[in-house]
């Protein structure tokens, strides 16, 4: 496909009829974490999607593309470890974690250097830990999301792939 445009496009329909079944998950279950499905989707959409394995198309110069040049030099474009869900979705995550340890680490450092007194500052670590922990049972559906959002990357590929392949066959019957 395209550059991505077309598995965004598809990804952008299937979240419009995928979100009502995540609200009503959340709800019928009480556990709003499912919601989290949905932010996760968009992002393994647009953000860490498995077409980053393509280092040969990255156009323009940007932090973010080389950041991702060499896990697009470590897997050929549709190989199963770049493209097959959970998997693939797991080796993005943990290529990308560096990322967020550096995010995390900014944040704390501002956090706890914005906020005077001892109490205060106690205070700001039990709630960042907390926020931690929440974190961590919410990134569970927000993997989830992005396992969903892989699954429909790799069904456009498969089918994509397979209908290309009978149109060329049409094509040379025809001639």
């Amino acid at each position: 496909m395209a550059l991505g445009k077309e598995h965004n496009r598809k990804n952008s329909q299937v979240l419009l009829y995928l979100t009502p079944i995540i609200l009503v998950a959340a709800l019928t279950t009480r556990n709003l974490f499912f919601m989290a499905a949905i932010p996760g989707f968009i992002f393994a959409t647009q953000v860490i999607h498995p077409d980053l394995d393509q280092a040969e198309i990255i156009h323009e110069f940007s932090l973010w593309n080389l950041y991702w040049w060499p896990y697009g030099k470590a897997f050929t474009h549709r190989h199963w470890l770049s493209h097959w869900p959970i998997f693939s979705t797991a080796i993005r995550k943990l290529y990308f974690t560096p990322v967020l340890i550096v995010i995390d680490f900014i944040y704390e450092s501002r956090f706890i250097q914005e906020i005077k007194g001892d109490n205060i500052i106690e205070f700001a670590r039990n709630f960042y830990l907390n926020s931690r922990f929440l974190a961590v049972y919410y990134e569970k559906f927000w993997f989830i999301g992005e396992v969903l959002a892989d699954t429909v990357h790799y069904v456009l590929d498969i089918t994509g792939t397979e209908a290309k392949t009978i149109n060329r066959k049409l094509e040379r019957k025809n001639r």
